[in-house]
């Protein structure tokens, strides 16, 4: 049986995950290399978590960081949903690890 603080360390590197993929796979603004901007993307991690606990697939994870792109960071030439499919892919692979 897991225990709370099993479960919380697997939140929590799901968690880790997440920022990596954001930082290296997405990094719509080009920071991800930047030491001092590895925190950028950190408020998104909870959002993506919760859709990716949620287990609603790939496509909700695409249309949310399309609009962070659009809405929040103001993109115009940013990657649409359809882009996006395959990084929403890959985090709501995440899953398995919940």
């Amino acid at each position: 049986m897991n225990s709370p603080q099993d479960k919380l360390a697997g939140i929590r590197m799901v968690q880790a995950r997440i920022r990596e993929i954001l930082l290296d796979d997405w990094d719509p603004i080009g920071v991800g290399k930047a030491p001092q901007a590895q925190d950028e993307y950190d408020s998104y991690v909870g959002p993506v978590y919760t859709l990716i606990e949620e287990r609603r697939g790939s496509y909700p994870i695409a249309q949310y960081l399309y609009r962070v792109q659009t809405d929040r960071m103001g993109l115009t030439q940013s990657k649409n949903e359809i882009q996006l499919e395959p990084l929403a892919q890959k985090l709501a692979a995440l899953a398995d690890e919940l």
